[in-house]
């Protein structure tokens, strides 16, 4: 018990201190390497932020308290949200713009894949769009915030609790284009979508996860729809 107790304690000190990232694994993207793409190189530019800033899309309950996630009231309940002052990165499109990079070159669609920043001149295919929607949402759980009040013991007695999610990334007016021929080959707009329950983190920051999950789901719906394509 004292293991387990010491174990779930250093598990929140880490997570109530991490730095929050754009991130997720790769080892399950479907390998798409026996297609016409396999055989040319892409280049990925940074893709435009559609999105308004936080200040204007949330109304926040508190500002300035470090160990937790910033929250919103939705539906007359607490919700963590994925603000952006707490990634790593000061820029969230180029985070995004490189997990985009590097899950297409995970699905080998393409025969090499470059940040368009990195690429070499001659570039084959480019693949552009922006970001309408990079959100997601947990639910508070005032039973676990008690729990956390008692120490580790508390957090032990409320692991059980699960609350809501939902998380959601839209990418919009994308569009791959041909620069040997000029020409826009595909364009559209993919969304990832995820909600259910899990459980419940008494500082909000799994909704970091969630958010960074929803885009894994865009980009593999992009996948599918570039992977369609019969070039001649």
């Amino acid at each position: 018990m004292k293991k387990i107790i010491l174990i779930l304690a250093v598990t929140i000190l880490f997570s109530s201190c991490a730095t929050r990232k754009v991130h997720y694994s790769l080892t399950d993207v479907p390998d798409l390497s026996r297609h016409y793409f396999s055989n040319h190189n892409l280049t990925v530019k940074e893709f435009k932020d559609l999105r308004e800033p936080d200040s204007t899309r949330f109304n926040f309950l508190s500002k300035g308290i470090i160990y937790q996630a910033d929250a919103i009231t939705k539906g007359g309940r607490k919700w963590y949200v994925n603000s952006n002052k707490y990634y790593q990165s000061h820029s969230v499109t180029s985070s995004v713009t490189k997990m985009i990079a590097n899950q297409i070159k995970a699905s080998h669609l393409f025969r090499s894949v470059a940040l368009y920043d990195n690429a070499e001149p001659t570039k084959e295919f480019v693949l552009e769009g922006e970001i309408e929607k990079f959100d997601a949402y947990k639910e508070s759980s005032a039973a676990t915030k008690i729990g956390m009040n008692f120490g580790a013991v508390g957090a032990l007695a409320t692991l059980g609790v699960k609350t809501r999610y939902e998380a959601i990334t839209v990418l919009t007016h994308i569009k791959l284009v041909d620069t040997q021929r000029n020409e826009i080959v595909w364009q559209g707009t993919v969304e990832g979508k995820m909600e259910g329950q899990d459980y419940a983190d008494p500082y909000g920051w799994a909704v970091y996860d969630k958010a960074s999950q929803s885009l894994k789901v865009a980009v593999n719906n992009l996948l599918r729809e570039l992977a369609k394509l019969h070039l001649d």
